[in-house]
């Protein structure tokens, strides 16, 4: 027996999100551009590609909200990328404030076949960049916001998602 993928529906948050005042709220600057990224800091998770765009595209902001047992260490990421390692009582809030949610994993097994957090960034509309693996791009098909990016190298990674965003998401 082969099991599909089901969609389940999701309810859409109750609230509507004022971003101007998230952002002051999380001391995001007003025209920064936000990546987003929940999940678990585990191996193949491909957080060093986070790193690495950091490097590429030193004027984004990235948030990394790491729901694990494992912390990471602050240390083995770029300075500039803030990272939130405890939980969100209302996480939409930060979803809210996003311009992009990017989960680059690195291999099929880093992650369940649709993590919650690409389900909830697809609830509030922003554009995906995901990892071109199995059920996860599946679980998008349709969603006009979908960019899939090839597994390669972190440094590779980070490339490709700088050119899909300049090309395709960051208003110039």
């Amino acid at each position: 027996m082969i099991a599909e993928y089901i969609s389940i529906p999701f309810p859409k948050p109750k609230v509507t999100y004022g971003k101007e005042e998230l952002r002051e709220k999380y001391e995001i600057q007003k025209d920064d551009f936000v990546i987003l990224h929940v999940g678990h800091a585990e191996n193949d998770r491909g957080l060093g590609v986070f790193s690495e765009l950091q490097k590429i595209m030193p004027n984004i902001k990235i948030i990394l909200v790491l729901s694990s047992r494992k912390k990471i260490k602050k240390d083995n990421l770029n300075p500039k990328i803030k990272v939130i390692n405890r939980y969100i009582d209302n996480i939409y809030e930060l979803y809210a404030i996003a311009d992009a949610y990017l989960f680059p994993i690195k291999s099929k097994g880093a992650a369940i076949d649709i993590p919650l957090s690409i389900i909830e960034a697809k609830e509030m509309n922003l554009p995906i960049i995901v990892s071109d693996i199995g059920v996860i791009k599946e679980g998008l098909e349709g969603y006009p916001k979908k960019y899939l990016i090839k597994v390669k190298g972190e440094k590779e990674m980070a490339k490709e998602i700088k050119d899909i965003l300049e090309e395709r998401i960051i208003k110039k």
